[in-house]
């Protein structure tokens, strides 16, 4: 296998502890998720009043029956990050 370098002369192994060590990357994580993706969002929904609550501290309410994602939703417009649905009987 070739010994890669860089510029500054860090072998690829050790550019990677680098990032791993910095957390610009988490190589443990689901090789299948997106690079960078961050956590989700998680929105929980309040059976009592309709709200959606938030992660990112807000609440969100539909005008119609359903859940954020009947309506097309993926992410919160509050944070940016992709929402997860929960219920609060989970």
């Amino acid at each position: 296998m070739r010994d890669w370098r860089n510029e500054i002369g860090a072998s690829f192994e050790e550019a990677l502890e680098d990032l791993k060590r910095y957390r610009v990357v988490d190589v443990d994580d689901d090789p299948k998720k997106p690079f960078g993706e961050p956590p989700p969002c998680i929105w929980t929904e309040d059976e009592v009043d309709g709200f959606w609550d938030t992660a990112c501290g807000e609440a969100f309410v539909t005008t119609t029956e359903g859940p954020p994602s009947a309506h097309k939703m993926r992410y919160c417009p509050y944070c940016g990050k992709r929402i997860e649905e929960r219920h609060e009987h989970e």
